[in-house]
């Protein structure tokens, strides 16, 4: 009798020790959850997209090599506009804003909204498009879309990745 009472204190203490420990890291990963937040130095209003390139609401087109691979709707680009462009004064690269929703409980990020050089993103995209190039990696991700929270980390993990291989410009 008083081993079995041993051995039931024994795991009543085990169990609350381990949901202690639990409850412990839970709280510290929430609380630890922070925003990676970039942002433009000069950003310009753009009115939308089309096969050219962005459209400025001062009329300009700002021409994205590779653009024209995208077939409307793309709801990347649209909210890269919505959000504004940024040109690089000296490469006169593009650069935009796309949110990316890190939606595992347990990631540190809690909003992320990354600076993107559009044109290495059109490539990519138009890549990922490509019936010859196609990776059946991306089945099912809704890498084409943004969500209510962002572009899906793990279809941003990809494009990172990407870039790294490539050595296209960020």
């Amino acid at each position: 009798m008083k081993v079995a009472i041993k051995i039931l204190l024994s795991t009543l203490w085990g169990a609350t020790l381990l949901a202690g420990v639990f409850h412990f890291e839970a709280l510290r990963s929430f609380t630890l959850r922070q925003d990676l937040i970039e942002t433009l130095d000069e950003p310009r209003t753009a009115a939308g997209w089309t096969s050219m390139g962005f459209l400025l609401e001062s009329g300009e087109t700002v021409p994205i090599p590779g653009i024209n691979a995208i077939r409307p709707p793309s709801a990347i680009l649209d909210e890269i506009a919505r959000r504004g462009i940024e040109i690089d004064p000296v490469s006169r690269r593009v650069h935009g804003l796309l949110p990316v929703w890190h939606w595992c409980g347990n990631d540190h990020i809690r909003r992320h909204v990354a600076r993107v050089d559009v044109e290495s993103l059109v490539t990519y995209l138009a890549f990922r498009g490509d019936p010859e190039h196609h990776s059946a990696a991306f089945e099912g991700m809704g890498c084409d879309s943004v969500e209510k929270y962002g572009w899906n980390v793990v279809c941003f993990d990809g494009y990172e990745r990407w870039l790294e291989d490539t050595g296209s410009p960020r």
